[in-house]
């Protein structure tokens, strides 16, 4: 470290421990780097160097000789100490206690006041915020660097980055959405600082805000740390050094600290927010050396209110954000710690959270979430109650299910708003709370209202909410869905919805509807909602039916109107019996399909797949305004293009494996619509040749084989899909005309 830096610390200790002055001086003529006049008769003198040459120390360590005489003839006893940068050698150590002078090392001087490397190592010990592993215990992974983004400048940051400038004295606010690893980026902060050459200039605190609930004081925020830690004997020290410059704080959690009531006025809890963090506001104003405080990046309405609440600068703050996501690179590097034979499925979140979740699963689990029927299934599930667990250890008010039944119903209430998100106001939410609880919100449950997962600030300036995370919101569209039909929660039937589910939401609902062996409550809900006001949940219902059929359909007659449907697959099966107009559907597919009784009219179809035309339309689709036909280069091309038979049925198995929603294909589907009895055959040589390359796999369904893709194999599958005629790939040309 630098001179001044050395000196510096070593004055303040001094300072601290024996509450007096401390400055250089020069003594008979010798000049001494840090005298302390605890009384006129008793003074410490302490003398710094940086010097590692044993001659050159003990030429330093002489300065006493002269010192010490010099005092005791004016009857003031000296105390006398020496320093070094770093751990003297024990020579040094001997030849100093027979002269009464204590050596020490800059780190040892530091402890006689603050045992700060005591403190490190039992906060080692105990967790940082929520990096945990889903049992609560401290998540023993090893760090994957990620990068962290200066919000202003756009410039990324490391761990390194970030240390450096709280050594320097920076405030830092970090901020970002649930599990994107702020208490990581916390705990890989204090590790990177209390090791090494750190511990000399720099004691870095790290303190999760969630265990100061209440506190409205810096000192009450530190004894209580201490207290937690089981080293209550060090509190004072600590207190005392809040406002050195050498004392660092790493503050994690700002969303965590509970208030004490709940109000539906937006301006009151503002204030409620405020009051929550007097006691942060408190450590931060009295802070001298650097701090970095987390949180949630909406907890507050405004970056005014945030700055306000935990009394900051907006000019000299330094804004920084954790990626929501890891890159795929950084997700693998992770989950290679596992098992390096895992493939990262594509549909996967690549959240930190995420690999948290990933870490608590069996391995044999972790292998098959790629591939096997419903391995996105399964790991939503596991997903969503992880994250609600995660919740209520953070607000033991409330148990995970009642969080979880709050954000459900939460995302009902998005169906019926003008944005697909949201906008939900503070009385919604509280109504939402107490829909579930059968009680308004107060005390504890307040603090969980403010910081529900996957729901983010909607504006500046605003106290309304909405779903940032997509994938959460449609998860718990479906689960809401299921709720109604379990319940037999009828009278939604009568509310308009305005949005549908999304590909996510429609692939679970058609895997549960199918786990269930499709029951006949969804489909009387279905025609009830098509019959009264709520069309929307009818599509979503048909739209999830059809996805996974692997049989004809038989719509009973639906007629759909003003509907809103996400994805309809009218292809390789055949469907009867169905109605829809004067709505709008984002993709329809018609590719091979075979109709009976149905018509589509009227309707605003953004995507139609199987025709590359207006005049390519079936009868059947009148008055539709089609914004975009099917490319020629997939089924028009697929058609036309010189290939062989097997290789015509290889693209058609690989398009609605890997290129339809859905979790898998029944045989009976794959093999509709391929003519005679030489294709099926074909098809089913083509189905084995592909499961024993590991591009697909199988498994017993109730009515035979079902079907699913690999999904690692995709870029190589859209690969022969796009080339055709000009695909080198073994498999294309193995697949050729002489097959």
């Amino acid at each position: 470290m630098k001179w001044q830096e050395l000196e510096s610390l070593i004055r303040s200790t001094a300072q601290y421990k024996w509450d007096a002055q401390a400055c250089p001086e020069t003594i008979n003529g010798v000049k001494v780097d840090c005298v302390l006049h605890i009384r006129p008769d008793h003074w410490i003198v302490i003398e710094i160097t940086q010097e590692d040459k044993l001659a050159k120390l003990r030429e330093d360590l002489a300065k006493f000789a002269t010192i010490r005489p010099y005092l005791f003839s004016r009857s003031i006893y000296a105390e006398c100490h020496f320093v070094c940068e770093t751990s003297p050698p024990p020579s040094l150590i001997e030849s100093g206690a027979g002269h009464n002078v204590q050596v020490l090392s800059a780190a040892g001087f530091t402890s006689l006041f603050f045992d700060y490397a005591t403190y490190a190592r039992v906060r080692k010990g105990r967790r940082f915020g929520s990096a945990v592993d889903l049992s609560g215990n401290i998540d023993a992974r090893s760090y994957v660097p990620v990068h962290y983004a200066d919000i202003k400048s756009g410039r990324e940051l490391t761990i390194a980055d970030l240390a450096d400038a709280l050594r320097n004295g920076r405030r830092i606010v970090l901020i970002g959405n649930y599990g994107t690893g702020k208490s990581r980026c916390i705990r890989e902060l204090f590790t990177h600082m209390s090791d090494g050459q750190d511990i000399n200039t720099a004691f870095p605190l790290a303190i999760d805000l969630r265990d100061n609930w209440g506190t409205k004081r810096a000192g009450e925020i530190i004894r209580r740390h201490f207290d937690d830690m089981a080293l209550s004997h060090l509190s004072s020290s600590a207190a005392k050094l809040a406002e050195d410059p050498h004392m660092i704080f790493l503050l994690d959690g700002f969303d965590e600290m509970g208030s004490q009531t709940w109000s539906d006025d937006p301006r009151r809890l503002g204030r409620i927010r405020a009051e929550s963090l007097y006691g942060v506001k408190d450590l931060i104003s009295r802070a001298k050396g650097g701090i970095i405080v987390s949180g949630r990046e909406h907890y507050f309405n405004s970056d005014d209110e945030m700055f306000r609440c935990l009394g900051l600068s907006v000019d000299t703050t330094v804004r920084v954000r954790c990626a929501d996501e890891f890159s795929r690179e950084e997700m693998q590097q992770y989950l290679s710690q596992l098992d390096s034979t895992i493939v990262l499925p594509s549909w996967l979140p690549k959240r930190p959270f995420v690999c948290q979740i990933m870490a608590g699963m069996e391995e044999t689990t972790l292998k098959a979430l790629g591939a096997q029927q419903g391995g996105e299934f399964t790991f939503w599930k596991a997903f969503m109650t992880a994250l609600c667990d995660r919740e209520a250890r953070i607000h033991q008010a409330l148990d995970a299910t009642t969080i979880a039944a709050v954000v459900q119903r939460l995302a009902r209430l998005t169906r019926t708003k003008a944005g697909n998100t949201g906008p939900l106001s503070p009385t919604e939410i509280n109504h939402a709370f107490e829909h579930v609880t059968g009680l308004p919100p107060v005390d504890e449950s307040a603090a969980m209202l403010q910081r529900l997962p996957g729901l983010g600030r909607l504006s500046s300036e605003s106290g309304d909410r909405h779903f940032i995370d997509e994938y959460i919101l449609d998860g718990l569209r479906v689960e809401d869905v299921i709720h109604i039909v379990e319940t037999q929660e009828l009278d939604v039937a009568n509310v308009k919805w305005t949005h549908p589910l999304r590909d996510f939401g429609l692939s679970l609902l058609s895997h549960e509807m199918e786990t269930a062996g499709y029951p006949a409550q969804y489909l009387r809900l279905m025609k009830m909602c098509a019959a009264r006001q709520n069309a929307v949940l009818a599509g979503d219902i048909l739209a999830s039916r059809l996805i996974a059929a692997g049989d004809a359909v038989d719509c009973e007659m639906l007629s759909l109107t003003d509907s809103h449907i996400r994805y309809l697959d009218l292809s390789s099966h055949p469907v009867m019996n169905l109605n829809i107009q004067e709505s709008i559907i984002e993709k329809v597919d018609i590719a091979d399909c075979t109709t009976t009784d149905v018509k589509l009219s009227g309707n605003i179809i953004r995507h139609l797949l199987g025709v590359a035309a207006a005049s390519g339309l079936p009868p059947w689709m009148a008055q539709n305004d089609v914004e975009m036909f099917e490319s020629v280069s997939t089924v028009s091309r697929i058609k036309k293009a010189d290939i062989s038979e097997s290789q015509r049925i290889l693209v058609t198995i690989i398009k609605k494996l890997f290129f339809q929603p859905g979790a898998g294909r029944k045989e009976e589907a794959l093999l509709r619509g391929l003519g005679t009895t030489a294709n099926k055959k074909a098809a089913n040589r083509i189905l084995n040749d592909l499961h024993a390359q590991g591009i697909i796999e199988k498994f017993k369904g109730k009515e035979g084989w079902v079907y699913t893709p690999v999904r690692h194999h995709a870029k190589r599958m859209n690969a022969i899909m796009t080339s055709l005629t000009l695909s080198k790939d073994p498999l294309w040309l193995a697949m050729g005309k002489s097959r």
